[in-house]
C-alpha cells in the first residue's frame, strides 16, 4: 500500500458538520437582526402615536385656556410621563394655537407639531377654522 488513508477517515463528515453549523449560525444571526429591527420599528411607531396624541392634547389645552379667558395669549409647557408639550397661544383674528410635542425614549426622539386657527365670537363661542399638522 502506497498511501495511508486511515488518518483522513471522517474528514469529509467533520467538514459537512462544520458547514451545517456555520450555515445555522448565519441564519440565526440574520433572524436576530431582522426581529430586532422589527421591534425598533414598532417602538418608533408607538412613540409617533404618543407624540401625535400629545400635540392634539396641547391644541385642546390651548382652546381650553381661551375658553376660560378669551383674551389669553402666551406660551407654556406641559410635562407628561410620555413627553413634553410646548403650547403657544397667539391672540388676534384668528387666534393661532400651536403645540409641539416631544417624546423621547432610549436613543430616539419623536416630535410632532400642530396648529389650529380658531375664532371667538362675542358670545364666547369658539370655532375652529383649520387644524393642521406642521
Amino acid at each position: 500500500m502506497l498511501f495511508n488513508f486511515k488518518a483522513q477517515d471522517g474528514i469529509a463528515g467533520i467538514l459537512i458538520i462544520v458547514s451545517i453549523a456555520l450555515f445555522v449560525f448565519a441564519i440565526s444571526i440574520y433572524l436576530a437582526v431582522q426581529s430586532n429591527t422589527s421591534i425598533f420599528a414598532g417602538q418608533f411607531e408607538t412613540q409617533a402615536d404618543k407624540a401625535q396624541f400629545l400635540a392634539e392634547s396641547g391644541i385642546q389645552d390651548g382652546i381650553l385656556k381661551i375658553a376660560r379667558n378669551k383674551n389669553y395669549t402666551g406660551s407654556y409647557t406641559i410635562t407628561e410621563t410620555d413627553g413634553t408639550i410646548d403650547i403657544n397661544v397667539a391672540g388676534g383674528t384668528p387666534v393661532i394655537i400651536s403645540a409641539t410635542s416631544t417624546v423621547s425614549k432610549a436613543f430616539s426622539v419623536v416630535k410632532r407639531a400642530m396648529r389650529a386657527d380658531v375664532t371667538i365670537d362675542n358670545d364666547g363661542k369658539i370655532t375652529a377654522i383649520t387644524k393642521t399638522n406642521q
